[in-house]
C-alpha cells in the first residue's frame, strides 16, 4: 500500500524537502505552529491513529503525544508550539491536550458522553474550544487548556453550531 509522509521545505523552494515522519504508517493532517518551530500530525498504523510532534527543522525524533489505543485525530498546535490538542475517539470522542515536549500526561478536557471533536487551541495555549454533538444538536464548548474549571457551553441556539475557532 501507499505510505504518506510529512515533509517540510521553505516556501520559496530554497532548500530540499526534509522528511519529518519516519514511521511506515500513513501520516496525515500536518499543522505547523505560528512561529514555525514545531509541527504536529496524525499517523495511522492500520489499527490505531496517534498524534505526533517534532521540531519543524527535523532536529529531533518524532514524539508520540497520544497514549491511548483509541483513534486520536485532528491535532492542532498553539502559536509557540508548546501545546497540542486533538480528539480521541473510542465510541465517544473526547478532547485532549498535552505539552508538545511530552511532559505530563494528556489532559481530557471534555467530560460528557457527547461526541466531542474539532478542537482548536488559542494562540497562547490557555483555552480550547470544540464541537460537541449530543445526538440531536451540535454545541460549542470552551475550557481552560490546563483542565481547570468545567467545560462551558458557548452556543445556546437549537440549530447545529459547528467548526469553532478561537483567537488570543
Amino acid at each position: 500500500g501507499i505510505t504518506n509522509h510529512i515533509y517540510i521545505t521553505n516556501a520559496d523552494g530554497s532548500n530540499l524537502p526534509v522528511q519529518l515522519s519516519s514511521t511506515t504508517t500513513n501520516n496525515l493532517n500536518p499543522q505547523i505552529s505560528k512561529n514555525s518551530n514545531k509541527i504536529t500530525w496524525m499517523a495511522n498504523n492500520g489499527t490505531t491513529t496517534h498524534v505526533y510532534v517534532r521540531n519543524s527543522d527535523g532536529s529531533n525524533s518524532a514524539l508520540q503525544l497520544s497514549t491511548t489505543t483509541i483513534n486520536n485525530i485532528n491535532p492542532q498546535i498553539n502559536d509557540d508550539g508548546s501545546k497540542v490538542v486533538w480528539s480521541g475517539n473510542n465510541g465517544n470522542s473526547h478532547v485532549y491536550v498535552r505539552n508538545s515536549d511530552g511532559s505530563g500526561t494528556p489532559i481530557q478536557l471534555s467530560d460528557s458522553t457527547e461526541y466531542n471533536f474539532d478542537p482548536q487551541i488559542s494562540g497562547d495555549g490557555t483555552k480550547v474550544v470544540w464541537q460537541g454533538d449530543n445526538g440531536t444538536t451540535n454545541h460549542i464548548y470552551i475550557r481552560n487548556a490546563d483542565g481547570s474549571g468545567s467545560p462551558v457551553q458557548l452556543s445556546t441556539i437549537s440549530t447545529n453550531n459547528i467548526f469553532p475557532t478561537i483567537s488570543d
